[in-house]
């Protein structure tokens, strides 16, 4: 009976304790800001070492007088669910990592939190055969902002292979824009074109070949593990007609390139942030030819490798969707007409990202 009236007045000073509903917090804006934390968490998860498939969350500390007990597991609880669903990692949870300790007799109720040692969680990954743990800890700065940091150590040897640190609230930048990729590329560009005619006559089976070309590239990853992407693209190119005779002059055009692009990665790196190994795209792209009457489409496909964290490598053909019969501008007089072949060639040498 004396332990059960303990248990009450325990739960009444609690409820009562101001500690719990810190100044300039509400549980709607702490819920809020915890989702904040763990969607920035999910953006990351794809630096995970990739030997790592089972894992277990070893503790989240909090401190009770700013985050409550049902805060802190529901935190725990999206960051287990996120390396589960996001990180596709195996997450085991047993009672002996559960350390609240709680003991009562007739006439005292004490609370304690018994944290196992190094040696002790070593037995217990082999136990229950995980790879690591998961430590983290969630704070309020003065400024009410949420702090929440997590490390990921091997369950045998302690070291830390991943950490993780984010925060919500006032102080919070925006990293959006950061998490952007910006890269710069100079594809060479190879167009058939089945008939030339100008007034020097008709040519057939001619090439036009980029002699200068550059593409600016915007892209963003759409999943943590960065397997799919996507960009979009402003370029210029200057294509020249090549297999003329010397007796006529080469003809050249100068075209606008607007597109999009989706990328998925076959093989990745296991840290995306060092490129992969082959990828895939599949995009479309308006030409914008200068002084032509006529701009054509074309979707493109092809593969790529990122080979370094900087430097890409990629080879592709372009399928004209329409607009492939380009003709000077009437009023310039000239009277040059190109019929492109419907399949053309890109090979990007230098793709830059920075």
């Amino acid at each position: 009976m004396k332990t059960l009236i303990l248990l009450v007045a325990l739960a009444l000073g609690v409820a009562a304790d101001p500690g719990f509903a810190p100044m300039g917090s509400s549980p709607s804006s702490d819920i809020g800001r915890i989702s904040d934390l763990i969607q920035q968490f999910q953006k990351s998860v794809g630096e995970l070492p990739p030997d790592i498939r089972r894992l277990a969350v070893y503790q989240i500390k909090t401190d009770h007088h700013e985050i409550t007990v049902g805060v802190t597991r529901y935190i725990q609880a999206q960051v287990e669910d996120v390396f589960s669903k996001e990180a596709h990692r195996s997450v085991v949870n047993s009672p002996e990592l559960r350390t609240l300790r709680i003991q009562s007799t007739d006439t005292s109720l004490s609370i304690s939190n018994a944290l196992p040692s190094l040696e002790d969680l070593a037995k217990l990954a082999l136990k229950l055969d995980v790879d690591a743990f998961v430590e983290g800890a969630c704070t309020r700065s003065p400024d009410n902002d949420l702090l929440l940091t997590l490390r990921l150590f091997r369950s045998r040897t302690g070291e830390v292979v991943w950490t993780g640190n984010f925060v919500s609230g006032p102080n919070r930048r925006d990293a959006s824009f950061q998490d952007l990729d910006i890269a710069f590329s100079a594809p060479f560009l190879v167009y058939p074109v089945t008939t030339f005619t100008s007034p020097d006559g008709s040519f057939s089976d001619k090439t036009f070949v980029s002699t200068f070309s550059v593409v600016g590239e915007v892209s963003e990853a759409m999943t943590a593990d960065r397997k799919l992407s996507l960009a979009l693209d402003l370029g210029y190119s200057h294509l020249s007609l090549l297999g003329m005779p010397s007796t006529t002059s080469a003809p050249s055009i100068d075209m606008l390139v607007v597109g999009v692009e989706a990328m998925g990665v076959f093989f990745r790196k296991a840290d995306p942030r060092e490129g992969y190994w082959l990828g895939t795209y599949l995009g479309y792209q308006e030409h914008i030819p200068f002084m032509q009457s006529q701009h054509f489409g074309s979707l493109r496909i092809g593969y790529r490798t990122k080979p370094t964290r900087h430097f890409s490598l990629g080879v592709g053909v372009q399928v004209h969707a329409y607009g492939d019969h380009l003709v000077d501008i009437p009023s310039l007089g000239s009277h040059k007409t190109f019929d492109l072949s419907r399949v053309g060639y890109e090979i990007t040498f230098l793709h830059y990202t920075l």
